[in-house]
């Protein structure tokens, strides 16, 4: 229970979900480790938008399924391997969309679109490789000619944050490569 506190900045003094997950038995008469338990906090706190309680992490019918995902997660299968450069990216945003420019001092943890620029940071590109920074200037290079900044660029909703979204960033992308297509003369 330190262990979740510490790291969530939380004060949970209930020990009882923690005790629960320890206490499950989950094969060949083998329980829980602390270690496993430690680990599915971790992954919950970096991949969970809202915030979480123990009694939610440790629900034992789905405990598991964290776990999986938790083991996946450390090893680093389906991430890129090079950690996403927050900062870097930033900058390219800002000098391909100078009226739509980001604060790096706002750019934090605590912001939706952080999670979003790692999710589209771990993706992979159309041609199964890893993103890289060329990528992403490629990407804001490709949505600042779209018809999309074109006709709605002056709306203040139009920022990095919506594209990023998960529900847009598919769509935005797509529309922008399409276009670009189009202008080459090229039939997708």
């Amino acid at each position: 229970m330190d262990y979740f506190n510490e790291l969530t900045g939380s004060r949970c003094a209930s020990l009882v979900p923690f005790e629960k997950a320890l206490s499950t038995v989950k094969s060949k008469d083998q329980c829980y480790t602390a270690e496993e338990l430690k680990l599915v906090i971790r992954w919950a706190h970096v991949n969970w938008v809202h915030s979480f309680k123990p009694e939610n992490l440790c629900r034992m019918t789905r405990f598991d399924g964290y776990l999986s995902d938790a083991l996946i997660w450390a090893d680093g299968h389906g991430s890129n391997p090079k950690a996403c450069p927050h900062e870097e990216i930033i900058k390219l945003w800002n000098e391909k969309f100078p009226s739509k420019a980001v604060s790096l001092h706002e750019w934090n943890r605590r912001r939706p679109a952080y999670r979003d620029l790692e999710a589209v940071w771990n993706g992979k590109t159309t041609q199964g490789n890893w993103r890289e920074l060329k990528h992403m200037g490629m990407a804001f290079e490709l949505i600042s000619k779209s018809s999309l900044f074109g006709t709605r660029g002056d709306q203040p909703w139009l920022t990095l944050d919506w594209i990023l979204n998960p529900k847009n960033w598919g769509s935005v992308y797509e529309q922008a490569i399409n276009e670009h297509r189009e202008r080459k003369g090229v039939k997708a």
